[in-house]
């Protein structure tokens, strides 16, 4: 699992660097396209699904993968539980120091 992480985290850090102009040229074009709003978040909604598409490809993959191993029970059971306490841990800070999910 470690190791599945860890190319998972490098993959990602190589696609943002090679992909980091391209979204910022992107929402430019849009911008001085001057566009109504839905056709511009429908083009944004359009980019994003096929710039995800590959990671979704991905994904789906592992998951079938995981199931077939028998690892998607005791898997499942522990991504759940830490989801839960970031979710919660999230809406904690949302009621008592909004703040500090602030970027910047």
């Amino acid at each position: 699992m470690g190791g599945i992480a860890l190319v998972a985290v490098a993959v990602n850090l190589v696609e943002l660097i090679c992909s980091a102009g391209l979204p910022a040229i992107y929402t430019n074009l849009l911008a001085m396209a001057n566009l109504p709003m839905w056709q511009y978040y429908s083009y944004l909604g359009l980019y994003m699904l096929f710039f995800m598409l590959d990671d979704l490809v991905v994904f789906m993959i592992a998951m079938i993968s995981l199931q077939a191993v028998g690892v998607e029970s005791k898997y499942s059971r522990f991504t759940k539980l830490i989801g839960g306490m970031v979710i919660l841990l999230i809406g904690i800070l949302m009621l008592l120091k909004p703040e500090l999910l602030l970027f910047g």
